[in-house]
């Protein structure tokens, strides 16, 4: 999809949502019609969460993750929407390996046979930001048998996506924050900051190669918890290289 188009796709989304809860929410309590409103809510809001969950899925990228965040803020949404985002998934179609394949050589420096011994190219699954692969290095110095790894690589122009996707979701979030009863119910604008934040270092498998190592030192003498080892080697911001943990 057009990344113009995308970014007006959920601008537009997101305006519809708000003249809906303008018009039920605020114009119909004003003439008198409180009560009508008042029964059709429940319905309507789970109608909202819905129409989102489809959306999501079938743009995928951040609305996936957006999504997910939304449905663990009870604090801040009512359970008819987070009930229907609970569900949502974080799978969708894997890129073909014809367009991950240049990424991985790009961040590796290198043409993929120079780099794996085998690449199965047939990912093991596949998410919004990445998808997974099995693969085999060389054995090192010491020498022994080869080393069977998982490879998590960026989804193709996942950069742009994240980056598009949040700067429409600041835009959303100001225009929320001006409706008084999500006002003084949450900080919106602050909620997405929080957002863009956890989700920018999501996006960094360094970060997160990182933070795998930290959990391992975390529990190490830990016999019942197996953390892979990270092989840095073969790790940058865009692909991660893991130890295959049976």
């Amino acid at each position: 999809m057009n990344l113009r188009v995308r970014y007006r796709r959920i601008l537009w989304f997101f305006a519809g949502v708000i003249l809906r809860l303008v018009w039920w929410d605020v114009f119909l309590p004003a003439v008198g019609l409180k009560k009508l409103a008042a029964r059709s809510r429940t319905a309507r809001l789970a109608s909202i969460a819905m129409q989102f969950r489809r959306l999501a899925v079938q743009m995928g990228g951040v609305m996936i993750k957006m999504g997910q965040f939304l449905s663990s803020r009870l604090d801040v949404l009512p359970r008819e929407i987070t009930d229907e985002l609970s569900g949502l998934q974080d799978e969708v179609l894997p890129a073909s390996f014809d367009e991950v394949r240049p990424i991985i050589e790009k961040e590796l420096g290198a043409a993929l046979g120079a780099r794996f011994v085998e690449f199965d190219p047939e990912p093991l699954a596949a998410a919004s930001i990445g998808q997974v692969y099995r693969a085999t290095l060389a054995p090192g110095a010491a020498g022994g048998d080869p080393l069977r790894v998982v490879v998590k690589v960026q989804r193709p122009h996942i950069d742009e996506i994240v980056r598009v996707d949040l700067s429409a979701f600041a835009v959303v979030s100001r225009w929320v924050h001006r409706y008084p009863p999500v006002r003084r119910r949450a900080n919106v604008p602050a909620l997405v900051q929080e957002f863009s934040q956890s989700l920018m270092e999501e996006v960094d498998y360094l970060h997160e190669g990182k933070n795998a190592e930290t959990f391992a030192q975390n529990f190490t003498g830990r016999p019942d918890v197996r953390v892979p080892l990270v092989y840095w080697s073969h790790t940058t911001r865009r692909v991660l290289t893991l130890e295959e943990v049976q």
